[in-house]
This record gives C-alpha cells, structure tokens and sequence, in this order.
C-alpha cells in the first residue's frame, strides 16, 4: 500500500475547508421560486351613469339664455334647438355625426384636436364613444370613463 505524503494530506485537508467555506459563504442552493399562477381579473364595473330625468322642453327653453352648459353655449351662438335635434320633443340625444358636422368634421380630427389631454378622451380603446355619453347638452359633463378606470384624466375644464 503506497504511502501517503503529509504535504498530499494537508493539501487535501485545505481544499476541504475551501470547499467547506465556500459552501457555507453561498449557502444551500436556492429553492426555485414557483412561478405565479396567471390569474384573469375581469373589467372592472363601468362607473354608473347619473340618471337623466325627464326635462320639459318648455323648462330647457325658458333656462336655455342663462344655461351654463352645453345648450347655453350654442344658443350664445345663435344655434337654434333644431340645430342638434331633428325631433322635437326629442326622444335622444343627437348622433356623433351631428355634432362632428361642427366639431371637426371626423372622430379622428377630434382626436388629434385632443391630443394633449391625458387620456385622449376622444382615442378611445373602446371606439367611437357617443358624445352624449360625456358632454350633456342640458346637464353638467360626464367624464365617463372616469373612476375606476381613468382617474388620471389631466383636463380640469370640466371639473
């Protein structure tokens, strides 16, 4: 049996306690996190729509000089009801393409127009949004897309 040399053992015990250190230094090798499960969150719940009450046409007309919303602003502009409304009483609210034969002619020219509030209310992931949904004629403006999903909306003219 070959004998074996001190230098050979210490060498030996050195690279153990190296080893050893090392070891200790770095710890037990890391249990690999699992990955998370995909979990789908549903979209969350459109704000509701303030109610509308019915309005009197006579009310509206007798207020409209003195209104501070949108009707108040087109009669300032010798706009006559009819203008925006081809029934009267009307039954809804004019169609997109009624207020764009003023306002820019396109959905797409009225989002560049409003290209610097954030978010464009007119660039909309959900498409070519009604106007009356936001702007009310005879009520106050409804940033519909506001709480709980855009509550960074930057315009504060309507507020």
């Amino acid at each position: 049996m070959p004998r074996i040399s001190s230098k050979r053992i210490c060498l030996a015990l050195i690279c153990c306690a190296a080893v050893s250190g090392l070891m200790t230094a770095c710890g037990p090798a890391p249990t690999p996190t699992p990955m998370p499960t995909l979990v789908i969150i549903p979209s969350p719940t459109p704000p509701p729509f303030p109610t509308r009450a019915p309005r009197d046409v006579a009310a509206i007309t007798k207020a409209i000089a003195t209104s501070p919303y949108l009707d108040g602003k087109h009669a300032a502009k010798d706009m006559q009801c009819a203008t925006c409304h081809t029934a009267m009483p009307p039954k809804e609210a004019p169609a997109n393409q009624t207020c764009l034969q003023c306002h820019f002619g396109s959905y797409t020219a009225l989002a560049d127009k409003t290209k610097s509030v954030s978010p464009n209310p007119h660039k909309s992931h959900e498409g070519e949004i009604p106007c009356a949904d936001c702007h009310r004629g005879h009520e106050a403006f409804f940033f519909k897309c506001g709480a709980p999903c855009h509550t960074e909306y930057s315009n504060n003219r309507f507020k």
